[in-house]
């Protein structure tokens, strides 16, 4: 088609050249220019035939080439169209393919994600448990006998080095079974402990479980306290009780089957650290504890001679009132008095004595007699109980005056230091309450001691009168003739 077209335009040029000179000789020769003419327009009709028979065989020729262009062109479109449909439905195939592939790795995606989650926490629970273990071995009393040195990787496990296999879990494993049967168990080893004064000492010691350990160092058995830091067991600050320090002593010997344990893993023990002995208490009061102190200490004293002085003069005055009635009815006088005299310096026999001295005169002399003797025991019977009842009156109130002066010094205390350390403060309601405490202890029993001697003091009065009354009416109910008869004598 554009070979056509350029020749057009040659023709076309051509003619309109042809014009131009036709112009130009028209007025030389007009018949020249016509043959001229004519031979031109021949010769280019003939250019212009042969140029058309070209160009339509080119054109023909292009037109073939189109059509077989457009026949392959159609038989390629079908090949693609096949071929596409082919690839649509492979395209399909690879959708669908790629769409279970999602699927299945949404579910693997899924089943590795629940894989991990059950992964993770199995090996949380391996750790804590591995943690648990190590803190369990190293509060065990059993570690101060000996730690397997295998711990060391449980140890790192729990701290979240490595990844636990089947070894670490058989370890662990071994290790809890080892530590269950150890703490069932009572073993005697020979290790090194700390005494009280911070010395390292080889000792036979002695564990019962994970309960309670005890040593014998130097002959002395005593308790012993676990340190975890360390490992390694270390003796009281301050020794325990004698009575179970004996006990210790006679269980290591294998003398007892019986032993003192403490069930608290040591908090029961650490108490015998913190416990105060007498001195220390006594300190711990203040002056005002001394006065108390003289207090109990002569209250005692008293109370003592009270009760060696009242059971010293106690006679059973039944089987001597009983006697001297028999020996008086039988007008035995002489054997009365010796009765009587023979019991010493007692209140009842003296009295009956006194009584039996004034047998010859009338009632109302004989009682006035005998209630004089009676007035005269009674002093004696009462001697230093008015002075216990004073004692037991002034021990609380001398304990009240501790606590106010111990309150006056914890006062001063938070005036001048606050109530951020409550230890400034314990000493001033330590005196408060120590010497309450002293006060009271001293009041009590000083006031049953007063009341109960008290008592026997009464009893003693009682007798006297009661018996007094009974030789008084024996005496006046004796025949006049008796009487006369020892008055003539």
């Amino acid at each position: 088609m554009m070979k056509q077209i350029s020749k057009i335009k040659v023709f076309t040029s051509i003619v309109m050249g042809l014009f131009f000179i036709a112009g130009a000789a028209w007025a030389g020769d007009v018949r020249t220019a016509r043959v001229e003419a004519q031979m031109a327009r021949e010769r280019l009709a003939k250019e212009a035939q042969a140029e058309k028979a070209e160009a339509l065989e080119e054109a023909r020729k292009i037109q073939a080439e189109i059509f077989a262009d457009r026949a392959k062109l159609k038989q390629a479109v079908a090949e693609m169209e096949v071929k596409s449909k082919g690839l649509a439905q492979e395209t399909d195939a690879v959708e669908k393919h790629i769409a279970e592939l999602d699927a299945r790795n949404k579910e693997l995606t899924k089943e590795v994600a629940i894989a991990e989650a059950d992964v993770k926490e199995l090996l949380g629970f391996i750790r804590s448990n591995a943690k648990d273990l190590d803190a369990l071995l190293l509060q065990s009393p059993q570690s101060a006998l000996g730690l397997d040195p295998r711990i060391e990787g449980i140890r790192k496990l729990s701290q979240g080095q490595g990844y636990p296999s089947m070894d670490d879990l058989s370890l662990m494993v071994e290790l809890l079974v080892s530590e269950i049967v150890h703490s069932g168990q009572v073993r005697r080893e020979q290790i090194p402990i700390v005494t009280r004064e911070g010395k390292t000492r080889e000792a036979q010691v002695m564990t019962l479980g994970n309960f309670s350990a005890m040593a014998s160092l130097d002959g002395d058995a005593d308790f012993l306290l676990y340190s975890e830091p360390s490992q390694t067991f270390f003796q009281l600050s301050k020794p325990s009780p004698a009575r179970m320090r004996a006990q210790l002593a006679d269980y290591m010997a294998g003398k007892t089957e019986t032993v003192p344990v403490d069930v608290s893993r040591g908090a029961a023990l650490r108490q015998f650290a913190h416990r105060l002995d007498y001195k220390e208490q006594i300190k711990s009061g203040g002056l005002i504890v001394w006065p108390i102190l003289f207090i109990a200490v002569l209250a005692c004293l008293l109370v003592i001679e009270r009760l060696i002085f009242l059971l010293r003069v106690r006679t059973n005055v039944d089987v001597l009132m009983e006697k001297v009635v028999t020996l008086a009815r039988q007008g035995k006088w002489d054997a009365c008095m010796q009765a009587c005299t023979q019991k010493g310096n007692r209140p009842v026999p003296l009295v009956l004595a006194a009584g039996l001295s004034c047998r010859g005169r009338c009632r109302a002399d004989m009682e006035n007699i005998l209630g004089e003797a009676i007035l005269r025991q009674i002093p004696r019977l009462e001697r230093f109980l008015p002075t216990l009842g004073m004692l037991a009156a002034i021990a609380p109130l001398l304990g009240l005056l501790g606590t106010v002066t111990g309150m006056i010094n914890t006062f001063h205390v938070i005036t001048v230091a606050g109530t951020g350390d409550p230890r400034l403060m314990s000493g001033g309601i330590s005196e408060a309450l120590v010497t309450t405490m002293l006060g009271l202890a001293v009041a009590i029993p000083v006031t049953v001691a007063h009341v109960l001697l008290s008592r026997m003091v009464e009893r003693n009065v009682a007798q006297m009168e009661e018996k007094s009354m009974v030789l008084v009416n024996e005496l006046c109910s004796e025949p006049a003739g008796n009487v006369s008869v020892e008055k003539a004598a």
